[in-house]
């Protein structure tokens, strides 16, 4: 992986994650890149609304404040585009995380009612909670601040 590349294959640790998006359940493994403010994970998907979904995988990367996802790892290796044109903004978003939930949740919350998901995460354990917690945190930030000081421009 060469950061200067743009987005690459995956080269850090790898870490598990279970999370929910609103209409979404997602569980797999994720991994980190952070020279570039890169975090990459696996996750598996199934529409919670169906009873009898299958879980499918997602390939997901978080970079610069937006999370994109490709159906497998393979797409992404091979550099097809994304599953979705435009990548999730983390801008306007919140973390919260809740000390008493068991299951290791936090949740992508956005910070004004605009129609946006709300993203409910798990994570294996608690270390690894705190930890995405912290990165996506910064994602949040970073996103705010860089694109504020560009309106600003």
């Amino acid at each position: 992986f060469n950061p200067r590349s743009g987005l690459g294959a995956p080269s850090e640790d790898t870490f598990s994650i279970r999370s929910t998006r609103a209409d979404f359940e997602f569980c797999g493994v994720l991994s980190k890149q952070t020279q570039d403010v890169t975090s990459r994970f696996f996750s598996m998907r199934r529409n919670i609304k169906k009873i009898y979904s299958e879980w499918r995988e997602r390939f997901f990367v978080l970079r610069n404040g937006e999370l994109h996802y490709w159906y497998s790892e393979s797409d992404y290796r091979q550099s097809k585009p994304p599953a979705t044109e435009e990548p999730i903004d983390l801008r306007g978003y919140h973390v919260l995380v809740d000390t008493s939930d068991f299951n290791w949740g936090f949740t992508l919350q956005p910070t004004t009612d605009d129609g946006r998901r709300v993203w409910f995460l798990r994570a294996p354990s608690e270390e690894l909670r705190l930890e995405w917690a912290r990165h996506f945190v910064i994602a949040t930030m970073l996103a705010g601040s860089v694109r504020g000081s560009m309106a600003k421009m």
